[in-house]
């Protein structure tokens, strides 16, 4: 992991673009690949519409998550 920030739904759409979800998905939430216009494919696991965590890695693509604490999650990372 390189590293790991919060986004709201403002960020995320001028981090990505547009953006187009491959595989489950429901009221809310979801997870796969998230084939995005300005950053190609992510890996995806979210609960909800906020609280957004980026997480960039080294050698392989982004992911983007929704844990429960959010702020908490990114410290514990940052540390």
């Amino acid at each position: 992991m390189v590293t790991a920030r919060l986004l709201d739904k403002r960020q995320l759409r001028q981090e990505v673009g547009r953006a187009m979800r491959v595989g489950a998905g429901g009221l809310g939430g979801g997870f796969g690949w998230l084939w995005t216009q300005k950053r190609g494919v992510v890996r995806m696991y979210i609960s909800r519409t906020d609280g957004f965590v980026w997480i960039e890695r080294r050698a392989d693509r982004p992911w983007l998550i929704t844990p429960e604490r959010p702020e908490a999650f990114v410290r514990a990372l940052s540390s």
